[in-house]
């Protein structure tokens, strides 16, 4: 390691050697985040420091949550799509496809919602949002398919702020 870097990491808190460890981890560096977390003072009974352990579980559930609310969406729209392409294969004529159109741009529009969230308390808080999506295997922001993404629901715009800040906090 540089040794330039390291002097700088060891200015680190441990707050933000916590948050550089889980950007590493969400690169897939693991040595280099067990290396971090290796400088980390230890405390009575040789742990880790409290703040660096807190923040690191933290940001690991914050990563979880985040990644299990995305993907529950995926699986939404995803059933959606199939059942549209059965009805449409069936050629039984369009009724149902409706309701399967609402419930893609439903789940589109919580998707949206979902990431943009991500992106504005990961920035609040100093949290690399990259990294959470890495961590729950999303690759990159979200891109709607095409459909027509209507407003996210503001209740759930409140609640999905609510508890990622609690988590990046």
């Amino acid at each position: 390691m540089d040794k330039k870097l390291t002097r700088l990491e060891e200015g680190l808190s441990p707050r933000e050697k916590a948050a550089l460890a889980f950007a590493l981890e969400g690169k897939g560096e693991w040595d280099e985040a067990d290396r971090i977390a290796k400088s980390v003072p230890t405390g009575l009974f040789r742990i880790r420091d409290l703040t660096y352990l807190d923040r690191s579980n933290r940001l690991m559930l914050l990563a979880l949550a985040w990644g299990f609310m995305y993907w529950q969406q995926v699986a939404k729209r995803e059933m959606a799509h199939r059942w549209l392409l059965h009805l449409a294969n069936r050629g039984d004529g369009v009724e149902g496809i409706d309701g399967l159109m609402e419930a893609i741009d439903w789940a589109e529009g919580k998707l949206v919602a979902l990431d943009a969230m991500l992106g504005e308390v990961c920035a609040a808080n100093g949290v690399d949002a990259q990294a959470v999506r890495r961590i729950v295997d999303v690759e990159g922001p979200y891109k709607p398919t095409g459909f027509a993404t209507p407003d996210p629901d503001p209740e759930f715009i409140a609640k999905i702020r609510e508890c990622l800040s609690r988590l990046a906090a």
